[in-house]
């Protein structure tokens, strides 16, 4: 029984040293949101770093303008979002898939023909970010806050590149 317990004991010593890989790394990246709060298909930019195969930051963010009623409504806006995703980034052979949890804040500030309004909300959500080995991601997320009157849900997808 002795036996066994040396080459084991080899194995896992090694293991670690075979499957060493560096999650860490800047991310940039595009894409479009859907939510109940924005006009539709608002486009964001993103900013991302990964801290390890755990734990990362998003920093993001949109400016937009639409009008309603022939021009009579107009909207302009824009918003911030700085957050941390949680989660394990699992490694296959030639690409990384990472399921995660998100908590961070948001600040809206918009304007139409009517009011000007600013709020900074707490935003939570999560989601699942695909990663190939040459460095091409794709991001789909879905995130919750409360804001009287309307809907917080939104929806994103993304696609950038992680140095």
């Amino acid at each position: 029984m002795k036996l066994y317990i040396y080459p084991l004991c080899a194995l896992l010593l090694a293991s670690p040293g075979l499957y060493a890989k560096d999650f860490s790394g800047h991310r940039v990246g595009i894409g479009m949101v859907d939510s109940g709060y924005l006009p539709k298909n608002v486009v964001l930019v993103e900013y991302g770093y990964e801290f390890n195969r755990i734990i990362g930051v998003n920093i993001s963010g949109s400016s937009y303008e639409e009008d309603y009623y022939e021009g009579w409504l107009k909207y302009d806006g824009t918003y911030a979002r700085i957050s941390s995703d949680i989660g394990y980034t699992f490694d296959f052979n030639g690409w990384d898939l990472k399921p995660y949890a998100l908590l961070g804040m948001i600040h809206l500030n918009e304007s139409n023909t009517l009011s000007n309004s600013s709020t900074t909300e707490v935003q939570y959500g999560g989601g699942v970010r695909a990663t190939l080995d040459f460095g091409g991601y794709l991001d789909l997320s879905f995130k919750a806050m409360d804001l009287e009157g309307r809907d917080g849900n939104e929806s994103s997808l993304t696609i950038g590149y992680k140095f």
